[in-house]
């Protein structure tokens, strides 16, 4: 759909959605947005990087539905 919209083609999004879609537990699928978009490496993030990551999935949710 992202091209059929005419939207730039964002690789977060994109990663974002193949996460959230994939076969295994909610557990490992929060653990891999987690790393995805906590930029630091530490465990836990700052809220520009969560307010980052809520930007994204939203979007890319969206964009699929």
């Amino acid at each position: 759909k992202w091209l059929i919209q005419g939207l730039e083609i964002d690789m977060f999004e994109i990663l974002s959605v193949l996460i959230l879609y994939t076969r295994t537990s909610l557990e490992n699928r929060l653990h891999l947005l987690f790393k995805l978009y906590c930029f630091d490496g530490e465990n836990h993030m700052q809220v520009d990087e969560f307010q980052f990551m809520m930007d994204k999935l939203s979007t890319s949710i969206g964009s699929t539905l």
